[in-house]
């Protein structure tokens, strides 16, 4: 009996929204893509702008490669019913359950990106590490399978070794699709709780990036860079007309809207720039990060210390 082929899967994921950057977009579904560190800007269309392959693609024998891609596209189409009710039916507020979509895409998209499979992959990697250097030499002989006789200047050695490889092995994307699933509700529960005020602008121009959530960095918050739980305030470019700003946790107020100004565009877009990952994305036709220094490549997404009681 001939064995039946399997259905193949989608390997394009999009890790932004293709129905958020046709917000963005000209009527060709084209935005302008300009990469962190300078290099040159350049029309993409949308169907082709965030995308990486397989991103999102499960590598388990019992289950579909296209099983989370799926889920995620669910909590995108009805998103993207929501964003309708706000541009075209001029809906806000919103009631609950068009506010638990939106709140629960937000959510989503903080912890489904690059940036964040790499906060994922260097995480794993110093913990990792961390299992190597807090042993002492008798443990590290028998757990590197090491002879029993060797010096511990030889120990040292291996070890140094066995981090140099760490570094260099590739991290199971599972890793990051694991956490995905297991801090979506909590995120969202931080991005529901907030109160909403929506900004629209009637001239000035609004960008976006492959991490269109926004946590703004303040220098002087104890704080910085710690995430959703305890930002004072986040922020996602909608469209490049308007922009979303959630305010503090559990703060007693009701959601609103307002009209932004030219000084406020130039705030989110600082912002949304500096929070960028690999590039920003913007309309064609005007360039809303043409007054700033475009910043270099992010290298690294998280900062470790090494611990006094490690030894090696």
């Amino acid at each position: 009996m001939a064995r039946n082929k399997s259905r193949r899967h989608a390997r394009r994921h999009h890790v932004v929204s293709k129905f958020y950057l046709r917000r963005f977009a000209n009527p060709k579904q084209q935005v302008t893509r300009l990469p962190r560190g300078g290099n040159k800007s350049y029309i993409q269309s949308i169907k082709d702008a965030t995308v990486q392959n397989d991103f999102y693609t499960i590598r388990q024998e019992d289950t579909s490669p296209d099983a989370f891609e799926s889920q995620l596209g669910i909590i995108e189409s009805e998103a993207a019913k929501s964003f309708e009710q706000v541009f075209k039916e001029n809906i806000w507020p919103l009631a609950d359950d068009s506010r638990d979509t939106i709140a629960r895409w937000i959510a989503l998209q903080f912890i489904r990106g690059t940036n964040k499979r790499q906060q994922a992959e260097e995480m794993y990697r110093e913990l990792s590490k961390l299992g190597i250097s807090a042993r002492s030499p008798d443990q590290l002989r028998k757990f590197l399978n090491l002879p029993s006789g060797i010096s511990e200047s030889e120990v040292d050695s291996y070890c140094a070794q066995e981090r140099e490889r760490i570094d260099k092995e590739k991290v199971d994307s599972h890793y990051h699709l694991s956490a995905i699933s297991g801090s979506l509700e909590p995120v969202m529960e931080a991005v529901y709780s907030r109160p909403w005020r929506l900004v629209r602008f009637k001239k000035a121009q609004l960008g976006t990036s492959d991490t269109p959530v926004v946590l703004p960095s303040d220098s002087s918050s104890p704080f910085r860079g710690m995430g959703m739980g305890n930002a004072e305030i986040v922020f996602v470019p909608l469209s490049a007309r308007c922009a979303l700003i959630l305010g503090n946790l559990g703060a007693k107020e009701y959601d609103d809207e307002v009209e932004g100004d030219f000084h406020l565009a130039r705030w989110l877009n600082y912002h949304t720039l500096y929070n960028s990952h690999r590039a920003v994305y913007y309309h064609p036709d005007s360039n809303p990060f043409d007054d700033f220094d475009i910043p270099e490549p992010r290298t690294r997404e998280m900062k470790f210390s090494q611990p006094q009681w490690v030894r090696y």
